[in-house]
């Protein structure tokens, strides 16, 4: 296999000298804490950076191949972090371009997809693909589409981007998949195989029924990818998300009533936790409820998947010990 490279000037860089070209051409968006969430970016990049160069040097040891996975477990957390933040930001304000921003968004989280899977699944050399994959992103999309809801914020009219950004991210050998329901499906079963025992069987069984709605929805929205949605595809879908409004209720509410009874220390941030999931789910909520829009259905799919991966996988399952401790299965 070929080996791709970096531009021969940047071998001779320091990684010091590297994060100091970046932030150099960095432009700054008014909303101060996606401002700062860009300089996280910033940051995992240029630990990809050293990563690319350390490997294009030498073959790489099991540590550093542990180093490269710690970087792209960032990457993947940033993204789905800072993209729910920014697209709530800008749902709530009303900003125009919000739809190509979710265009974007998606385009770059599978682009992000492939790339992890060639790297491992096809080899390191891959890495230099996603390098220039985030840097094209930090330089494209925050300084220019980014820059849009941080003008409209500041009360200057709205002016789309002349051409769609997503056009300049590199393309893969073969089109990235978009986040497409069928995907969806996939990754949901697979997740379903191997969901984890997060400790107390009462919570284990309200993960199940969770599990087995979200199945129930991508199934519906599989549905919904070949045919126009109907009043009676809308019911159902309505039924579903009165659902996962009644979980959060109840299923967080039992959770957090039993860490504050037996003192679990990290309660407040797992309320916190829950607390963003009950807003992000309201928001899509409402908006499928007023526009009968496809693609907030879609949007609604991607969040409940994230949940399952990020909120039940890690922050849940990371309460069962303490639980266990106290006598409670």
């Amino acid at each position: 296999m070929s080996q791709a490279q970096v531009e021969p000037f940047m071998q001779e860089l320091s990684r010091e000298d590297f994060k100091r070209m970046l932030l150099w051409r960095l432009k700054e968006v008014k909303e101060e804490r996606f401002h700062q969430e860009h300089l996280v970016l910033l940051e995992i990049i240029t630990d990809l950076f050293v990563c690319v160069r350390l490997f294009q040097r030498k073959k790489p040891l099991p540590a550093d191949k542990r180093e490269l996975d710690g970087v792209l477990e960032r990457l993947k957390n940033y993204t789905f972090s800072h993209f729910q933040g920014e697209e709530l930001f800008m749902r709530e304000r009303l900003f125009p371009g919000l739809q190509a921003h979710l265009q974007a968004h998606r385009r770059f989280l599978g682009a992000f997809q492939v790339m992890e899977t060639r790297i491992h699944n096809e080899g390191i050399s891959h890495v230099v693909d996603l390098f220039h994959l985030t840097i094209s992103w930090l330089f494209d999309h925050i300084n220019q589409m980014d820059l849009q809801y941080s003008r409209f914020i500041s009360g200057e009219a709205f002016t789309s981007v002349s051409q769609p950004l997503t056009d300049n991210l590199p393309s893969p050998e073969k089109p990235a998949p978009k986040p497409t329901t069928r995907s969806f499906s996939t990754a949901l079963e697979e997740l379903g195989s191997q969901i984890c025992d997060v400790g107390v069987e009462k919570f284990n069984r309200e993960h199940r029924k969770l599990l087995d709605r979200m199945q129930r929805f991508s199934t519906l929205m599989t549905h919904l990818a070949r045919h126009r949605p109907t009043s009676r595809d809308w019911l159902k879908i309505d039924e579903l998300v009165h659902f996962f409004t009644d979980f959060t209720r109840d299923h967080f509410a039992g959770e957090e009533q039993m860490m504050q009874q037996y003192g679990y220390p990290q309660a407040e941030v797992h309320r916190l936790q829950h607390q963003r999931l009950r807003d992000r789910l309201a928001i899509l909520s409402k908006s499928l409820v007023k526009e009968r829009d496809i693609a907030t259905a879609i949007d609604l799919q991607q969040f409940l998947y994230e949940w399952l991966l990020n909120h039940i996988q890690k922050s849940d399952v990371a309460y069962g010990a303490f639980f266990q401790q106290k006598g409670v299965f």
